[in-house]
């Protein structure tokens, strides 16, 4: 019962995350797409089915985001193209992520 509700806050926390994402796709230097993510349904049911696996779901949310830190913190790089996330602190996820984001980022 506790796996259930552990995969259901984390899904919201991963749905959340991507719904308040805004994607810029480099080539080379240059901006050539900007877009923000849409989450179709049957990803939402495979993330949901996924994160009812019992501590599956933990190691692929921390997987999940840690791949979601380094394409936010990248830079553009000349020789591939690159799409680069960032929070727009739209949705309360996306808000209570910006918070802590910038919270971590404080110089000392």
């Amino acid at each position: 019962m506790i796996w259930s509700l552990i995969g259901i806050f984390l899904t919201i926390i991963i749905v959340g995350m991507l719904k308040d994402t805004h994607c810029k796709c480099y080539e080379g230097l240059e901006a050539k797409e900007e877009f923000d993510i849409k989450i179709p349904l049957w990803v939402l049911i495979i993330i949901l089915l996924i994160e009812l696996i019992p501590f599956l779901n933990i190691v692929l949310s921390a997987a999940f985001i840690i791949w979601y830190i380094v394409k936010s913190y990248g830079k553009p790089d000349i020789f591939y193209d690159k799409c680069l996330f960032s929070l727009r602190g739209e949705t309360y996820v996306g808000q209570v992520l910006v918070i802590i984001k910038n919270f971590l980022n404080i110089k000392v």
